[in-house]
């Protein structure tokens, strides 16, 4: 269920039934950076832990916050608490979608003769 990485990394989340269990087993619920939102566009997504400050995040619905995933690419890098330390979440760009862009970079840097040839 979880794609585990270097230890200290944490692990990433790109499933989004996954990403749910895993958020709520923590207590997290999906929230948005206040003043970022226009239309139904929800802005800047975050995931929210007990115990942290709100400040200007705002709870939104999983369809919401799994939508601008979509539409962004996005993956769910997660840590767990250690020594009663909270869990924490990072929103990052889906490791799969990180490897294909260099691929495709590293294809694009290819001498013009070489690039047509493959």
């Amino acid at each position: 269920m979880y794609r585990w990485r270097r230890r200290g990394e944490g692990f990433i989340l790109e499933d989004y039934a996954a990403i749910r269990v895993w958020v709520e087993q923590h207590g997290g619920r999906p929230a948005r950076l206040s003043g970022t939102s226009t239309g139904d566009d929800p802005g800047l997504i975050r995931i929210w832990f007990p115990g942290q400050l709100v400040g200007r995040l705002e709870p939104i619905t999983w369809e919401q916050f799994f939508r601008k995933m979509d539409e962004k690419r996005l993956a769910l890098r997660c840590w767990e608490g250690e020594r009663g330390a909270r869990p924490f979440a990072r929103i990052v760009s889906r490791p799969s979608e990180r490897l294909a862009k260099q691929t495709s970079d590293q294809h694009n840097e290819l001498p013009r003769e070489q690039a047509m040839a493959s």
